[in-house]
């Protein structure tokens, strides 16, 4: 499917898929840069950096901490569409760029759910919204790799949801890579509320599944009334 450009909130997007992106993640309350200029790398610029409230990496708890954090958006419906043929030429560009040795690469796709096997710490299923790029192309094929480079919302009940994060989704982290938080606060993975049998309407992961999902849904019906 062809890109199509867009114009939002005076940001001239590549597509509309970038946009959706954007506004998803200003609606749940990240600071992201639109093509952010990184020095020393050849070939290649992320579509958008990630700025964390980290005051130092080494604080934040992951164990693939980095001091930038960069968002790359491609229509791929999971993680191994990424790591198929289709994309190995761009993966390649990847690592010639140097952009791996700048901070973590996060892949981010059409859908909330790159991977829908993806369990939280207490087995039940979560949203994958984005992986971290494997930073060797003979590692792509370990499942190991693959399913430690998963990244889902981390949740926090204080705050009017005000806390959501990235994190590791097999990382029980106490920090993430987006907001700098208290022990103090409960923590959980944000449940996929679509994937869960039975469930409370009052439980905290189920409000902040439906609460992502809303967001992400409006940020696509807000695209569709934008002048082209």
């Amino acid at each position: 499917m062809k890109a199509i450009p867009i114009t939002y909130n005076g940001i001239n997007f590549r597509s509309k898929l970038e946009a959706r992106h954007y506004i998803f993640m200003k609606k749940i309350g990240w600071n992201v840069e639109y093509e952010p200029e990184v020095e020393e790398v050849f070939g290649y610029q992320p579509d958008f950096e990630l700025f964390s409230e980290m005051e130092k990496a080494e604080y934040s708890g992951c164990s693939h901490s980095a001091n930038r954090y960069f968002i790359e958006v491609k229509p791929i419906k999971n993680q191994a569409e990424f790591y198929s043929d289709v994309y190995k030429s761009f993966r390649e560009k990847i690592y010639k760029s140097g952009i791996l040795k700048k901070g973590i690469l996060f892949i981010v796709g059409n859908n909330l759910k790159l991977r829908n096997d993806a369990e939280g710490h207490y087995g039940e299923k979560i949203f994958v919204y984005a992986f971290r790029m494997i930073g060797d192309e003979n590692e792509i094929n370990d499942k190991r790799e693959r399913d430690d480079s998963l990244c889902s919302f981390s949740g926090c009940p204080e705050g009017n949801y005000e806390g959501i994060g990235l994190t590791e989704s097999w990382n029980d982290c106490r920090n993430d890579w987006v907001k700098q938080r208290k022990d103090s606060k409960c923590y959980y993975d944000v449940l996929d509320h679509n994937l869960l049998k039975t469930y409370s309407e009052d439980d905290d992961e189920i409000k902040t599944s439906k609460f992502i999902e809303r967001l992400w849904n409006r940020s696509w019906s807000k695209l569709k009334w934008e002048p082209k």
